[in-house]
């Protein structure tokens, strides 16, 4: 009866370790490779973290997104549990979705950056808030268009 117990505990176990490793991350693409890091996604819309495992700190997250005027929102939550991501830029206080009203106002200039690359991308700077590790996915609306960076942040 132990030895059955044993067994199954450890065949739940071996199950849930293999659904975690399930997640199915965006592609890195380095497009932009002398002005930032790799970017996860695909156009129009990609963000850069440093990749690194998880902290309780806030992650410093560019969002690079193709140039347009519409209005940006951004939300993510975890594909793995309940977990939802704050997100905030500046000194703004954490939210579930981050809202740029006119993106190309508000973009940043990368260090390096030549007036090609800025008449064809935004650079938005945010801070990302995960509660827990896991999979998570970002949905990222600009316009009438949704795009989807899923990423997975390590233990």
């Amino acid at each position: 009866m132990i030895i059955m117990w044993l067994l199954l505990s450890t065949r739940v176990a071996w199950m849930q370790t293999e659904h975690q490793m399930s997640c199915n991350e965006s592609p890195k693409h380095n497009l932009l490779s002398t002005i930032v890091g790799p970017m996860m996604g695909n156009t129009p819309a990609w963000m850069v973290d440093d990749g690194s495992g998880w902290s309780r700190g806030p992650f410093k997250t560019l969002w690079v997104l193709v140039r347009n005027s519409y209005q940006v929102r951004i939300s993510g939550h975890q594909l793995d549990g309940q977990g939802i991501a704050m997100l905030s830029r500046g000194d703004g206080s954490p939210t579930d979705m981050l809202i740029v009203t006119d993106p190309t106002k508000e973009s940043v200039t990368p260090g390096g950056a030549s007036r090609d690359i800025m008449d064809a991308y935004v650079f938005l700077p945010s801070q990302v808030r995960y509660p827990n590790p896991g999979c998570w996915e970002f949905t990222i609306r600009t316009g009438e268009q949704v795009s989807h960076v899923v990423r997975l942040l390590k233990p």
